[in-house]
Order: C-alpha cells, then structure tokens, then sequence
C-alpha cells in the first residue's frame, strides 16, 4: 500500500511540473501575438492606393472526408508605401464577408486611412 502512494505521488507531482510549464511556455510564446499594448503600435496615415477582397477556396483533407471553407481577404496599400496589408478571415461556407465588403468600400471612400501595426513588423517590412 505505501508503494503504490509513493508512485502515484511521484506522478502526481511530475504531471502537475509538466502542466505548470506548458502554462509558462503558451505565455512566454502566444502572449505576445494575442496581447498587444498600445505603446507597441505605431501609426501609419496616408491615402489608400489599392483596396481589393480576395476570396480562397480551402480544401482540408481528412482520412475520412474532404472539408471544404472559404478564405476571405481584405488587402490594403498606402500611395507611398510598398507594404500591403491585410485582414483575413475564415467565413465557413459563405461565398462573400458582408463585413469585409463594406469596409473596402468605406475605404475607397475615405480621403485618408490609419493603420496601426506593430513597430518590429515595420522594422522588418513585413504585413
């Protein structure tokens, strides 16, 4: 009886180190690309360039069946800037991204855009 205490212990106190790193690694590694402070954005103004929604058929490939998604994409570019960004979203079985329609057309509107991104995307010129 007081072997088996000991293993389940010994276990008990092994998986709760493991899960206590896996805690500390998701933060260390995720936190960063899901919390973004303000003081870490910078601005970018100017006038829009190109506004265009692309739209992807995703097809994953399962053992047993073949799933089947759309992507939708909103690209944006700034006259002078050679950087393009974008908004993507998966949006399921729709054909169109009603939201990301009225966006682009709001932005083909407007005299002048903001976009905020992070300072180290603008140090690698990144989207």
């Amino acid at each position: 009886m007081n072997n088996k205490k000991w293993w389940k212990n010994y276990y008990a106190e092994l998986n709760l180190t493991v899960g206590i790193t896996l805690i500390f690694c998701a933060f260390y590694f995720f936190a960063p690309t899901l919390f973004t402070s303000k003081s870490s954005l910078i601005s970018i103004t100017g006038q829009i360039k190109k506004a265009e929604t692309y739209y992807t058929q995703i097809i994953t490939d399962n053992r047993f069946h073949k799933v089947k998604s759309t992507k939708s994409e909103l690209q944006l570019q700034i006259i002078g800037q050679t950087q393009i960004y974008s908004l993507t979203k998966n949006i399921g079985y729709d054909y169109r991204n009603e939201k990301y329609e009225n966006i682009k057309t709001a932005l083909l509107n407007s005299k002048m855009v903001k976009v905020w991104i992070k300072k180290r995307n603008r140090k690698n010129g990144t989207r």
